[in-house]
């Protein structure tokens, strides 16, 4: 059946540091058997990373000599009770195994019960015992015969030395002792071989006493092998004596039936996504906001006036920026869209005003380091989008209609599944999706090189890449990346932005059209070899462009602080000397998320 083993752990109160308030936190100092403490540590801050564990502030390995100790310090508003049955359900801190009583019986395979292997044991334990006693019987009986002849020599000692005395060899004087004596050739021969100091008195006695010895061990070893009681009688002494000798304290505790993880509140999502519970109450003109860490949240609009969206700003360290803003009324369908050409449906109705991950929207499956999502797209209600691309790493692209994403997304929210709709060839990864409105002519695609693919999106276009494994758009250099893809109208523009933090608006018209692996043209001239496109936006209405920095700095500027230059020019440069673009953020129906934190994780790092 199937073992169910877990780790020891307990609640303490723990004081963080000077001045600060105490926290509940978990303390682990029991790990289950073969569980490697620095892997369990990391994959912990993989699912706090990812979202999929809530309420964990902050963990520290603590163990030293005395033994392990791993601090889980939760937040404030964290439940100690819940997190640790979070614990016991989601990581390996509790886990199963299956386990079967598979033995050879008779030389057959066979499974057994544990009361079956017992009485098997004891049989083959009995066994054993039988032949060990014969095989001491016959050994005491062969020593017995001689000591009996030698007792027999010594009382007829004068006898035995004439015998001896007279024979020309010793084969003449054994078979004088035989036919004289009446011994046994074993006894004939150790008598012949007794050396003289057998002769003294004590070395008789010796004799003597060995002889009664052997004797009484002869008797109970008949009674052993004639009587089985007395033979399960010494069966139970040698096990317990083995047991004294060979048995250690037990390290683990039998618990019984262990209880289940405790359910979610009404409040909280639980971590596959599925909630449970009053639905929380979401006021009509409340907004669901993306944050630019990933997460999720919704905001009034006194809450979203507050950030200034419209307004520049300069770079600064400020709260997250928000990626999408998307009304709740008419209620919209918000669908994400996973690295392994998935999708799945975000449960966004008891979204709270703190912010959560996603991952507690999403169906358990779509997180960590295998699949996690990447693109986030706002369908249904006010939105206009009427049609996909998805484009992978390695250049192939599928386009989808609007009315079929939802349609696979309404799967997906009442099968709790993730859906498959990009089949990537292996070793490949979705990385763009592009929201394409009704009236758009054009499809363009960037790489990392500043090469620009343009695309004219007509009806033979969509028909070539309307295949669940999708069509190659454009082939690749060594080291060259897809960063972009944007649709747009023919007199529409483009925003192209290089790591190094320098800007351009590029008017579509100044690309020509292109067909399916051709190689495109450059659009945007580098000043610095190490400089590269981090990727291409169409501009929007929204009045303001979010920029993001490498040292988690943010600033806001309008659209005119971009110049409007040809495919020739280098742009101009909106941040300091040596500070390097993350990622450009424009607000509308489709939003790109941040990659999953996997590396440089450190034990003590602060979530």
């Amino acid at each position: 059946g199937s073992i169910r083993v877990r780790g020891v752990a307990h609640l303490e109160a723990i004081q963080p540091g000077k001045g600060r308030r105490r926290r509940h936190a978990v303390v682990v100092t029991e790990l289950p058997y073969q569980l490697s403490k620095a892997n369990w540590i990391e994959k912990l801050a993989e699912q706090v990373n990812d979202g999929r564990l809530s309420g964990i502030a902050d963990i520290r390995d603590e163990s030293d000599r005395d033994g392990l100790r791993v601090v889980i310090e939760l937040r404030r508003d964290g439940r100690p009770e819940r997190i640790l049955q979070e614990l016991f359900r989601r990581t390996a801190l509790q886990s199963n195994f299956g386990a079967i009583l598979l033995a050879l019986v008779d030389g057959q395979p066979a499974q057994l019960s544990l009361r079956r292997v017992l009485e098997i044991f004891l049989e083959f334990r009995e066994r054993t015992t039988l032949r060990r006693y014969r095989f001491a019987l016959d050994k005491i009986s062969q020593r017995l015969e001689v000591v009996q002849g030698l007792l027999e020599a010594l009382t007829q000692l004068q006898r035995v030395i004439l015998l001896v005395s007279q024979a020309p060899e010793a084969a003449r004087a054994a078979a004088a002792l035989q036919v004289q004596l009446g011994l046994s050739p074993a006894q004939a021969a150790a008598v012949l071989a007794m050396p003289l100091r057998r002769l003294t008195g004590l070395e008789r006695q010796a004799l003597e006493t060995e002889r009664q010895e052997l004797e009484a061990a002869q008797a109970q070893l008949h009674l052993l092998l004639d009587n089985r009681n007395s033979r399960v009688e010494a069966l139970i002494q040698q096990l317990q004596q083995l047991r004294k000798r060979y048995a250690t304290p037990r390290r683990t505790r039998l618990l019984g039936r262990m209880a289940t993880a405790a359910p979610a509140t009404a409040a909280e999502p639980t971590s596959s996504g599925r909630q449970t519970g009053v639905p929380v109450a979401i006021p009509e003109d409340g907004q669901l906001l993306v944050q630019a860490d990933g997460q999720l949240r919704l905001a009034s609009p006194l809450a979203v006036s507050r950030l200034q969206l419209e307004q520049p700003a300069p770079l600064a360290s400020r709260p997250q920026p928000p990626r999408c803003l998307v009304p709740v009324r008419p209620e919209p369908r918000i669908v994400v869209f996973s690295a392994m050409g998935r999708i799945a449906s975000l449960r966004w109705e008891r979204t709270a005003p703190q912010p959560q991950a996603l991952a507690h929207f999403l169906p358990e499956k779509l997180g960590g380091q295998a699949d996690h999502p990447v693109q986030l797209a706002a369908l249904g209600g006010s939105t206009t989008t009427a049609g996909l691309p998805l484009l992978s790493d390695d250049g192939h692209c599928r386009w989808l209609k609007a009315a079929d994403v939802l349609e696979l997304a309404a799967r997906s929210r009442s099968s709790g599944r993730t859906v498959t709709v990009f089949k990537l060839r292996p070793g490949r990864a979705l990385c763009r999706v592009a929201a394409c409105p009704e009236d758009v002519v054009v499809l363009v695609v960037a790489t990392s090189c500043g090469r620009l693919l343009r695309l004219d999106v007509t009806p033979d276009l969509l028909q070539e890449l309307d295949s669940p494994a999708g069509a190659p758009l454009l082939r690749l250099l060594p080291r060259e990346t897809i960063v972009g893809a944007a649709c747009c109208e023919g007199a529409g523009q483009l925003l192209l932005a290089t790591r190094h933090g320098r800007f351009k608006r590029l008017p579509v018209g100044q690309l020509a059209s292109n067909r399916r692996g051709d190689l495109g043209q450059i659009g945007l001239r580098f000043l610095e070899r190490s400089d590269s496109l981090l990727g291409l936006w169409p501009v929007a209405d929204h009045p303001c462009f979010t920029l993001l920095t490498g040292d988690h700095r943010s600033c806001r500027f309008p659209w005119e602080q971009a110049p409007v230059q040809e495919c020739g020019g280098a742009g101009e440069s909106l941040l300091p000397a040596g500070v390097e673009l993350a990622d450009v953020i424009i607000l509308g129906e489709i939003a790109q998320l941040p990659p999953p934190l996997f590396a440089n994780h450190h034990p003590s790092r602060r979530y």
